[in-house]
């Protein structure tokens, strides 16, 4: 794809990757779904309000009419395009800092498959559409309906629970939490434009242990900026990525009769000592490409529940996305019957994971470092949202785990 990347459309503000011109050009092209109505949400970043009105013009142009859902998260904006079965743009880069952008683009609830987004690039490439005449502007608020159907969710509310919120778009649901939860601990949540994600959230899980930890809370939980990924810190700061919050939610689904297709969907970069625990006991799992659009399209395949280790679980039947909020309910109600303690045979791999900047030769690295990590995997791969590799490392020996990390920085240095 020349624009469509892992996650949508992402790059840094006004640079040629998301430049204000293909803004405007996926505004137009809109029209491609032949309907009269585009919905938006968008995220805290101070560029997300700037992108909004650019989208609003061109869609507008386009001759559809644009209904803006406010400041929202991406499972909000994916709730409503699945009601109103129409088509939206959620203005996002998810987990990346506050100089990156981007665009979801969704339809009838679901993320667009690969003939939409070639569709989609053909018309970028094109002039872009005029309508007959403008569209117009609508402000529309649907977090109540939104909120009704996360109430549909039980759990003991009286749990004390600490909440980050990443000082992104779940701070849209601050004021519900608190509500929900009266004993709730909440950081994370004064957003200004460009602390999104910055040392909070689900890539830094440190902030939520020790909140955790300092306001004697029960669970707690960590979003990303636009709230569609969670991780997981218990009472005693033990801290519970993507992989492990899925075998936990298999195991307990698997004891109450609940694990449809008795089917477990991972992604090739899932930690091997979690899976291989499941296969033991009993469990189906199957490894796609990472992306919780390859996991959605599994679980429509074969059944069952999927996730990724960054934090995107689809574990809710009725959902063909991640959900935060609504993984963290059925968690909670999941932890309160059962308890972490299922987990505890589980011996994962020991893990280390790296970005870099610049790899000139990955597969010559990738075989260095495979020579010192005998009894596990090393993975490099290019990042699907940054100009970046990602190298992951994962070894049954912790040692093994230690020197790759030191044979990695001489390399990268």
């Amino acid at each position: 794809m020349k624009y469509f990347k892992t996650d949508g459309i992402r790059g840094i503000f006004k640079r040629d990757d998301l430049s204000i011109d293909l803004i405007l050009r996926v505004g137009s092209s809109m029209k491609i779904f032949k309907e009269k109505r585009v919905l938006l949400a968008y995220d805290t970043r101070y560029s997300s309000n700037i992108i909004k009105e650019l989208l609003k013009y061109s869609i507008r142009l386009s001759g559809c009419d644009v209904i803006d859902l406010g400041m929202g998260s991406t499972p909000y904006l994916m709730f409503c395009s699945l009601k109103y079965k129409l088509p939206a743009i959620m203005i996002t880069a998810s987990h990346n800092d506050f100089t990156y952008n981007g665009l979801k683009i969704i339809y009838k609830g679901k993320k667009i498959n690969e003939a939409y987004q070639e569709r989609i690039e053909m018309q970028i490439d094109n002039e872009p559409i005029r309508g007959p005449k403008i569209g117009k502007y609508y402000t529309k608020i649907l977090k109540n309906k939104y909120i009704a159907y996360l109430n549909k969710f039980k759990c003991d509310n009286r749990i004390k629970v600490c909440f980050d919120l990443a000082n992104g778009s779940m701070c849209f649901l601050e004021d519900y939490l608190k509500k929900r939860f009266c004993n709730s601990i909440i950081i994370a949540n004064e957003p200004n434009g460009t602390n999104i994600n910055q040392e909070c959230g689900s890539l830094y899980p440190d902030k939520l242990r020790k909140a955790t930890l300092d306001n004697e809370c029960e669970i707690g939980f960590s979003f990303d900026g636009d709230g569609d990924r969670i991780i997981v810190c218990d009472k005693f700061g033990k801290i519970y990525n993507g992989d492990m919050l899925l075998a936990f939610v298999a195991l307990a689904y698997k004891r109450e009769a609940k694990l449809k297709g008795n089917n477990v969907i991972c992604t090739k970069i899932a930690n091997p000592g979690i899976m291989n625990y499941l296969k033991k006991k009993g469990i189906n799992v199957k490894a796609v490409d990472v992306g919780d659009y390859n996991i959605t399209k599994e679980i429509n395949d074969i059944g069952g529940i999927g996730g990724e280790k960054s934090g995107h679980l689809l574990i809710e039947p009725k959902l063909c996305y991640s959900d935060a909020i609504v993984s963290a309910l059925i968690i909670l109600r999941l932890y309160q019957k059962h308890g972490f303690k299922i987990m505890d045979n589980i011996v994962p791999y020991y893990e280390k994971s790296e970005n870099a900047y610049d790899i000139k030769n990955p597969i010559a690295v990738e075989k260095r470092l495979s020579d010192i990590v005998k009894n596990g995997i090393v993975i490099i791969r290019k990042s699907g949202t940054e100009n970046l590799y990602r190298i992951l490392l994962m070894s049954k020996v912790e040692k093994e785990i230690v020197e790759a990390s030191k044979a990695l920085k001489e390399i990268i240095e």
